[in-house]
């Protein structure tokens, strides 16, 4: 896919690529790659159940600048993207891209419903959740893989301005960096509700601000482990800057 101007009816080979990312999904087939060319896309994307790799060209330059450059701007009109329905045995994933300028009222950056992808070297910035919580990320039922990404600089006017995490979902979060997130309740960084366990493993959680409480983590009726992480310079105007734990964490 392209930003150069090209028909989302094109071909999709290089002399006459997809200009929409939505349209490579659309036409993919399980194992296949749909390679996203550096440039601005503005969409908000739908990802069914689909065994395919979505990718920057950092998948084989592994130039972390071709990050920064590839990037979805979802213009404050709904998730940025939204996975559907995948289960357990679907490998998606979704790699090296930008993730920003979503708003929606669960998961401005990405809402997981059902599914357990691989999210990995992603930058998820600059997005909103209104009343259902999780500005970055959103999960429900979903156990993915969150590896070296960057949630920054998210909003959520309820819980977990970075991620939100709920009803049976077990996270993994690796290499990662959680910062200047924001909420006006419980878990400015990370929040989890009713989840089996959220693994935390060689990250960082800092600079997160809660108008409530837990400033960098809130976790209710679930389990959470930390390995070898910084959760650091956080705040909450009620209780908790770091931690909060509460009804049967």
């Amino acid at each position: 896919v392209s930003t150069d101007g090209s028909d989302v009816s094109g071909s999709g080979t290089s002399v006459d690529p997809f200009a929409s990312i939505q349209k490579g999904i659309d036409l993919a087939l399980n194992n296949d790659v749909v390679l996203v060319s550096p440039g601005t896309y503005h969409e908000n994307i739908i990802i069914g159940d689909k065994d395919i790799l979505v990718t920057s060209e950092y998948f084989s330059s592994i130039d972390t600048s071709t990050i920064n450059a590839t990037i979805i701007d979802g213009d404050s009109s709904g998730s940025v993207i939204t996975i559907l329905n995948q289960g357990d045995e679907a490998q998606f994933e979704l790699r090296g891209l930008t993730i920003r300028n979503g708003e929606a009222t669960y998961g401005g950056g990405i809402a997981c419903f059902d599914s357990s992808p691989t999210l990995q070297d992603l930058n998820i910035e600059s997005n909103k959740a209104t009343t259902g919580g999780g500005g970055g990320m959103y999960l429900i039922q979903s156990s993915p893989n969150i590896l070296t990404c960057k949630l920054q600089n998210n909003i959520s006017e309820d819980v977990g301005g970075g991620l939100y995490a709920k009803d049976n979902s077990a996270a993994i979060i690796k290499k990662s960096v959680i910062s200047n997130n924001s909420s006006n309740s419980t878990g400015a960084g990370i929040f989890t509700k009713n989840s089996s366990i959220l693994r935390i493993i060689r990250s960082v959680v800092t600079n997160n601000t809660s108008s409530s409480y837990g400033g960098g983590i809130g976790i209710r009726e679930s389990q959470l482990l930390i390995h070898n992480s910084l959760i650091a310079n956080n705040s909450a105007t009620t209780t908790a800057g770091g931690i909060y734990y509460y009804r049967n964490a």
